[in-house]
């Protein structure tokens, strides 16, 4: 089940990245969230979003026939749509990478070729100015972080502490209604203001429908952690 449950500190934390100065116009590109209602929560879960495409409403049909006997009613958002962002907006969300930053890290950028069509490619990340994402970063996982950030500034403007959001390809393999005992019991553990956020599920799927653990982390040439090896730890994605 590819749902994350998330605290406000990350909700602060997300705010004062994106208007101190990292990408100043990425704002401009999230989706809003508009008639909300007052059905989409549940017991320590503000609001609950689940992430779809307009294209796809079959998915979120299948994904609300899951949820709904159990009392639960995602409030459906209107996905940002990978394929159909133009180059202006690819280009405005994506690193410029600067001279204080690493260089050599393989990475993608996006271009218009004689036809006007967008291309990308892939080199070591060195040109000043240039606008790069990820090595092999598609313009759907593009779209999939503008979606992301759009429902955490909704969040954030909203004034929840802990919202629930999930995308539209779940599986619900037991009563989600536990999730609010778990939070519960991660309140009593932890404290209620020292986590960030509670993964439903910590991995991802292949293709073939084969379970991926998560053991790694992006490498960044504008951002190195403190320490890469802890970093890194399963107990990190837990």
């Amino acid at each position: 089940m590819p749902c994350r449950i998330m605290n406000i500190k990350l909700l602060l934390i997300l705010a004062l990245l994106i208007h101190c100065g990292l990408n100043a116009d990425i704002p401009d590109h999230f989706n809003p969230c508009p008639n909300k209602s007052d059905k989409h929560h549940m017991r320590n879960i503000d609001f609950i979003y689940m992430i779809n495409l307009d294209k796809r409403p079959e998915k979120f049909e299948d994904c609300s026939k899951r949820l709904n006997p159990y009392g639960i009613y995602p409030y459906r958002f209107s996905a940002v749509n990978g394929w159909e962002l133009p180059i202006e907006v690819i280009n405005d969300v994506g690193l410029k990478f600067q001279p204080w930053m690493n260089s050599g890290l393989m990475g993608t950028y996006y271009y218009l070729d004689e036809d006007n069509q967008i291309q990308h490619a892939h080199e070591p990340i060195h040109v000043f100015g240039r606008t790069y994402f990820g090595h092999c970063v598609a313009r759907g996982p593009i779209a999939i972080v503008l979606s992301h950030l759009s429902v955490l500034q909704d969040a954030l403007d909203s004034g929840y502490e802990t919202i629930w959001v999930l995308e539209d390809d779940i599986e619900v393999i037991r009563n989600p209604n536990v999730i609010p005992e778990l939070i519960d019991k991660l309140d009593a553990l932890v404290g209620r203001d020292k986590w960030d956020i509670l993964f439903t599920d910590q991995d991802i799927r292949k293709k073939n429908g084969e379970y991926n653990p998560c053991y790694w982390y992006a490498k960044r040439p504008n951002f190195t952690p403190w320490n890469p090896e802890i970093f890194a730890q399963r107990k990190a994605v837990s």
